[in-house]
């Protein structure tokens, strides 16, 4: 299911790669607001698609906004029963927890979406040795 917000996600993520890469702050900055905008207007919305949360969550400068944002996309995925994104932002959720020195949540949040990312062999794998690396396996 391609999310009707694609496009816009895209052409936005990209703004901000391509500033980040140019070390171009202005644009990074309006890059991010744009994309900070559209996911709260489509919030609760029928255009509100866990792909938006999951990029904020990607691009935010700290692990709290990542996080929430996150969190904001495990709802939106679970809403929409797309498992893939599901798996997706809880592996996301794991590592922004371990960066925060929270090893119980980055380990239930990997073990979760472990569970979850069968269907996905190449975002099972990584997750896996996500989980690995914390020596849960």
């Amino acid at each position: 299911m391609k999310s009707p917000l694609y496009d816009s996600v895209n052409r936005l993520a990209i703004e901000i790669v391509n500033a980040s890469a140019a070390e171009d702050e202005k644009t990074l900055e309006k890059g991010y607001d744009e994309l900070r905008k559209l996911c709260f207007k489509n919030e609760n919305t029928e255009k509100d698609h866990p792909l938006q949360w999951e990029a904020l969550g990607d691009f935010s400068a700290s692990n709290t906004d990542s996080i929430a944002s996150y969190e904001k996309g495990l709802i939106a995925a679970r809403n929409l029963h797309l498992p893939e994104y599901e798996a997706s932002i809880l592996f996301a959720m794991a590592e922004a927890n371990l960066d925060e020195g929270d090893l119980h949540s980055a380990v239930q949040f990997a073990s979760e979406a472990s569970q979850i990312s069968h269907k996905d062999t190449e975002l099972a794998e990584v997750i896996h040795g996500f989980v690995k690396e914390l020596g849960t396996a």
